[in-house]
């Protein structure tokens, strides 16, 4: 990989150290393993799954790269009822195929192994940065999908429902934390003794930090939370 944003220590500047994103034009060399189960019916019914490990490592070990992820699982496994011929679920006593073109569907997905910088040292005027790297919180989340479909026009056609449950068990997954903490929600100032001075003082303490709190909880920092979609699609 080449041309990729990348974190450099700048030693010696004024009025201290500090560390900054660049562009790195070099060759990133990542090695690791990548393993694969894969099982799919032969018929229109019935169960399909995958599932894919991924370890990742990278050659280049003093370059600090933001994009690099160590571990990735991802899978699904899906079961449809079939139709016609396929059908392999419950009939009623009329003969009726109850659960024809239906199908559900879970997906996962599951990631660690990201860094970020820790910041030591608070100062809001010259940030000394402390090249102190940890990991970010692991990254995981389930989605469901059910779909029925509806043959028209001599099967020709079908109108396919579903509902899409995005983030099923609404995990709170982030993307970014800030350097002084760790935390997507807290950059420490409000609790750091060196400013409480300064937050007194302010025309009205209590007003100041609620405001500043929602201003730092920025939702950008998160994944979505669960999201119900439902819909309709035509297929032929």
């Amino acid at each position: 990989m080449k041309n990729c944003f990348v974190f450099d220590t700048k030693v010696g500047a004024y009025p201290s150290d500090y560390i900054t994103m660049e562009n790195y034009d070099r060759l990133i060399i990542y090695r690791g393993q990548s393993y694969s189960l894969k099982y799919k019916s032969n018929k229109n019914s019935g169960i399909n799954l995958w599932i894919n490990y991924t370890h990742q490592r990278k050659k280049n070990d003093e370059v600090i790269n933001t994009t690099f992820v160590k571990n990735i699982i991802n899978g699904f496994i899906q079961f449809n009822f079939g139709g016609g011929n396929d059908y392999i679920g419950i009939k009623s006593n009329t003969g009726r195929k109850i659960f024809q073109y239906f199908g559900t569907s879970l997906f996962y997905h599951y990631r660690t192994g990201a860094k970020n910088f820790r910041q030591e040292d608070l100062d809001y005027y010259y940030r000394y940065y402390n090249l102190n790297m940890e990991n970010f919180p692991a990254f995981s989340y389930f989605d469901l999908l059910l779909e029925k479909g509806f043959p028209i026009i001599k099967n020709r056609f079908y109108i396919n429902s579903y509902i899409m449950i995005q983030n099923l068990f609404n995990r709170r997954n982030v993307f970014y934390v800030y350097q002084e903490t760790g935390q997507p929600d807290d950059d420490g100032f409000l609790t750091d003794p060196r400013y409480q001075n300064i937050i007194n003082q302010q025309y009205n303490e209590q007003s100041y930090r609620d405001l500043y709190q929602v201003y730092i909880n920025n939702p950008a920092h998160y994944d979505i939370p669960r999201i119900v979609r439902v819909g309709l699609s035509l297929s032929f």
